[in-house]
């Protein structure tokens, strides 16, 4: 896939046009165009985002999803407080929470100033670059939608654009912001930001520094936090990779601090069975084990299920 080749917001200008040229000769024609065709796809989108997938992403959902990709439609759902989502490495938690679920409040009214975040600016900016890629080119939400990104936005727009669906005719801010990144007085026409998706949000060199671990923490909850919309839509989606790290210490919480309320998605069950067979088989995954070892597993694998 063409997105594997972007590893910097640089990377968008080097490779737009074969982003560009991905999306839109995707062949997949809808075969009724009617408008109570449309309204039927809509509707449908509308009431769930892995039927949105479906509808407009079907090289996303590829194969049948697992038991635990349906909680995440209701967590997807929860608002004023930040969840954690912690998932094993390939479970889809970035395609769901940092892509398909933005482009859903993006269709569907559900925010209007949304924030995109990881470690780094590139970061962040890659996330929110294919965004608005899809926005832009995927020729099945335009037909249903009709032009979402103004004609003269590119590349360049990455981390920081606007568009609206022309029948609601409700300008939505999407904006890239790297963890620490100044995030008080964020305002685009007056309004605050209701909607966050926090993805990465350390790296492993990061996470072995207390300083750097006490950074991010302050960050999210004493600027991003205070600085959002009341109603506010915010996950924070990662895994733990030691025991002192800010995936750790957000769900500990402190003295001063309540622990953010989390939910954990395992790739094995408490019966030994593969949380999702078709993609990992339970030989897949003992091979994985005996390869990286328990405790190199439980930063990408985990097998201990915790809340589900």
């Amino acid at each position: 896939m063409i997105f594997d080749k972007i590893k910097s917001i640089k990377d968008y200008a080097r490779y737009w046009s074969e982003v560009e040229a991905y999306i839109t000769q995707r062949d997949y024609p809808f075969g009724d165009n009617s408008k109570e065709a449309t309204e039927r796809r809509k509707t449908a989108a509308q009431k769930s985002i892995w039927d949105m997938a479906r509808i407009y992403f079907p090289d996303y959902v590829l194969s049948s999803p697992a038991s635990f990709h349906s909680r995440w439609e209701r967590i997807s759902r929860i608002t004023n407080e930040p969840i954690l989502i912690e998932a094993f490495r390939g479970a889809g938690k970035s395609t769901f929470f940092t892509f398909l679920d933005p482009v859903h409040a993006f269709l569907f009214d559900r925010a209007r100033y949304m924030i995109i975040s990881s470690y780094t600016q590139d970061r962040s900016a890659i996330f929110s670059g294919r965004i608005l890629a899809e926005l832009k080119y995927n020729q099945l939400i335009k037909a249903d939608f009709g032009e979402l990104i103004d004609k003269n936005v590119d590349h360049a727009a990455a981390g920081h654009f606007e568009g609206e669906v022309p029948d609601s005719r409700i300008r939505k801010t999407v904006q890239a912001l790297s963890i620490g990144q100044n995030a008080r007085g964020l305002v685009a026409a007056s309004r605050r930001p209701d909607y966050a998706r926090l993805d990465d949000i350390q790296s492993r060199k990061l996470a072995q520094n207390r300083k750097n671990v006490d950074e991010i923490i302050r960050w999210i909850t004493l600027d991003l936090i205070p600085a959002m919309a009341a109603g506010y839509d915010m996950k924070i989606i990662g895994t733990a990779v030691n025991n002192r790290d800010a995936v750790t210490d957000l769900k500990r919480g402190s003295g001063t601090r309540q622990p953010v309320s989390s939910y954990r998605f395992v790739a094995i069950s408490s019966k030994g069975k593969s949380k999702w067979p078709e993609m990992f088989p339970l030989d897949r995954l003992e091979k994985l084990k005996k390869t990286i070892g328990s405790k190199g597993i439980l930063t990408g694998i985990s097998l201990t299920p915790i809340r589900q």
